[in-house]
């Protein structure tokens, strides 16, 4: 059930923040919206001993670094340098004509530590 009687309301203006008009409810009440935040959402417990895990999210080719994959680590640690396993699946495929024996098979070849 959701617990609407206890989640915390704060009124009022992030314009008037921005701005700095009425600082009642503008820079004070972001402030107490920001200790609400802090106390009623609890902070995310990070499992770092467990192998690390990144799920890729996008993908994007920048001259002079290769190719780049950008997400959030989901557990685990990593530092710079250190060499990275990627696996993929293929989680979509379109046909244009049929072919009863189509059989998919996706790979991606291990081209050097900066491939993502």
């Amino acid at each position: 059930m959701y617990p609407g009687d206890e989640i915390p309301i704060i009124c009022g203006s992030a314009l008037s923040a921005l701005q700095g008009t009425n600082e009642e409810i503008g820079k004070k009440a972001i402030l107490k919206l920001m200790d609400a935040v802090d106390e009623y959402i609890p902070d995310p417990v990070r499992q770092l001993d467990k192998p690390f895990l990144m799920p890729v999210e996008a993908v994007f080719s920048i001259q002079g670094r290769e190719t780049v994959a950008t997400s959030r680590v989901e557990q685990g640690t990593i530092k710079v340098g250190e060499d990275v396993e990627m696996q993929a699946s293929c989680y979509c495929i379109q046909l244009f004509y049929y072919l009863p024996s189509l059989a998919v098979h996706l790979s991606i070849p291990k081209e050097g530590k900066n491939h993502a």
